[in-house]
């Protein structure tokens, strides 16, 4: 399963925020933004990827996402665990 969680270097170290608890020894792919997009360069930058360009970002999610084993199946989740789920997330998010 991936996961994000957004942190900041200093001193050429990833800081995470103290909520986030990372298992010992897990694997980490670290992506660098200098900077937040607005949202219309965003769309700017969105609109000028060839259809080519567009789905190998699809393909690449989709080969990551069959690389890793699901935590849970969809399938067997209740409302009441989802529910449980989002609440965990807002309340790391404070």
């Amino acid at each position: 399963m991936l996961s994000s969680y957004a942190g900041i270097v200093k001193d050429g170290q990833i800081h995470l925020p103290d909520s986030v608890d990372l298992p010992e020894g897990a694997q980490v792919i670290v992506v660098v933004s200098d900077r937040f997009l607005s949202v219309e360069e965003q769309e700017h930058y969105l609109a000028r990827l060839s259809h080519e360009e567009w789905q190998s970002l699809f393909d690449e999610f989709a080969q990551l996402s069959g690389e890793q084993q699901a935590e849970i199946d969809i399938e067997t989740v209740s409302d009441d665990d989802l529910v449980t789920l989002v609440h965990e997330v807002r309340q790391a998010r404070q």
